[in-house]
């Protein structure tokens, strides 16, 4: 049975997720020597810990479950985590750092990251924390929703930052050229690009769904068409900036998921 305790666990795990996904792409601290990474990556290995804490207290008082309400211990817990997809190779990836960790000739780079990027060991791990507690604690509609939406608005200021850039419109001046491969609030034009391609489809599924409330007159027409307005905005500008990016790997991940969405849509609807 969820106790209070359990459920104030929940409500920090699920907050501080949803700030990863808001903040970490859109924060840079131009008053750091590094600005980008570093600074993004302290911010996430501190959330990070705070799910960690939180996700440890929500175990000491109710137990652990990963598919329904039911807190399962020992065994029965561990069979509930395997059987679940991607956990294994999840379980792998950590194991392969650890070891790497371990054998590695500069361990104490290895486990914090070099000075520039910070991806280390404790970075990786920080990444299968987050991982860990969506596939833990992630059950209700209404979260992935919640998830869904925090995701499509932070690529909203990223996407409007590199459109800036390229007009330069921006009022920070960058040492390099950010104008001819806009970088925005990533610091890095594939990085910019690839983080868009991974939101875009959130996107054009949401818009898709709002186009759709519209023809079946589901939802008031006025909420139907500003929402689907704004989610063709969204993803206009998203588009415009993997474009102005000037990223061809993240260009053609872009086309092949594009088109493998249209399919998987048309797929759908045929039945």
């Amino acid at each position: 049975m969820p106790t209070k305790l359990s459920r104030f666990c929940e409500g920090i795990i699920e907050a501080a997720w949803i700030m990863a996904i808001i903040l970490v792409p859109v924060f840079f601290n131009v008053y750091s020597s590094r600005i980008f990474e570093p600074d993004k990556i302290a911010l996430l290995r501190t959330l990070a810990l705070l799910v960690a804490a939180a996700w440890f207290a929500k175990f000491i008082a109710g137990g652990f479950s990963v598919k329904g309400v039911v807190p399962l211990r020992g065994q029965a817990a561990w069979k509930e985590i395997l059987q679940v997809p991607l956990v294994l190779p999840a379980l792998g990836l950590a194991l392969v750092t650890l070891i790497a960790t371990a054998f590695s000739i500069t361990r104490s780079v290895s486990i914090w990251g070099s000075y520039p990027r910070l991806q280390g060991a404790y970075t990786t791990l920080s990444y299968l924390v987050l991982f860990a507690a969506l596939l833990g604690n992630l059950r209700r509609h209404e979260q992935v929703e919640r998830l869904v939406t925090a995701t499509i608005i932070s690529s909203l200021p990223v996407a409007l930052y590199g459109i800036l850039q390229r007009y330069q419109l921006d009022p920070i001046p960058w040492g390099g050229d950010v104008t001819i491969r806009v970088a925005a609030n990533l610091g890095n034009s594939i990085f910019v690009a690839a983080y868009l391609i991974m939101v875009f489809p959130l996107t054009a599924g949401r818009m898709i769904l709002a186009f759709r409330a519209i023809l079946d007159n589901t939802t008031p027409p006025a909420t139907a068409m500003i929402r689907a307005t704004l989610y063709v905005f969204i993803a206009v500008l998203q588009v415009i900036t993997l474009y102005l990016s000037g990223s061809r790997g993240p260009a053609l991940g872009w086309m092949a998921g594009s088109f493998l969405m249209v399919l998987v849509l048309g797929i759908y609807t045929r039945r």
